[in-house]
């Protein structure tokens, strides 16, 4: 998931079955498992190469924050083991999500207005009445 412009949030759950499955493969490539490690990757645009990143976890983790430190891109997560060679076995792969591009929305939606009444409810409550009443001649009455 995306948590905001520059961080992801994974959670998963890899059963043991595939756990032991990948850590056979491994063995009978005669290849030495080293890390458990998230690859995070950054999903190309047209004429552009996919990049990626590894970060080293625990293997007892079952969520973690990441940041991708980029607004705007799209991004898919595999979480499993490096071997001490560098070779990368995914026990699970992710959705793909986005990180929403940074700044102000251009997009107005009126189905995220108050309705008058809600809204002076909302003013009055954060305090805000009484400074904006004495320097306006505004009345409006208390509901």
């Amino acid at each position: 998931m995306a948590r905001d412009p520059w961080w992801l949030f994974a959670y998963w759950e890899v059963t043991e079955r595939r756990q032991e499955e990948i850590l056979r493969a491994i063995r009978r490539e005669r290849l030495e498992p080293d890390k458990t490690v998230m690859r995070v990757y950054e999903l190309a645009g047209p004429g552009r190469e996919d990049r990626f990143f590894d970060i080293e976890i625990s293997v007892m983790a079952d969520n973690w924050y990441l940041e991708v430190g980029l607004p705007g891109r799209r991004w898919v997560v595999e979480l499993g083991v490096r071997t001490r060679g560098g070779r990368f076995f995914a026990w699970v792969r992710s959705n793909e999500v986005m990180t929403p591009r940074y700044g102000i929305s251009d997009e107005i939606d009126a189905e995220w207005s108050f309705p008058e009444d809600i809204f002076l409810k909302i003013f009055k409550a954060a305090g805000a009445w009484d400074g904006f009443q004495k320097s306006s001649n505004l009345t409006v009455s208390s509901s």
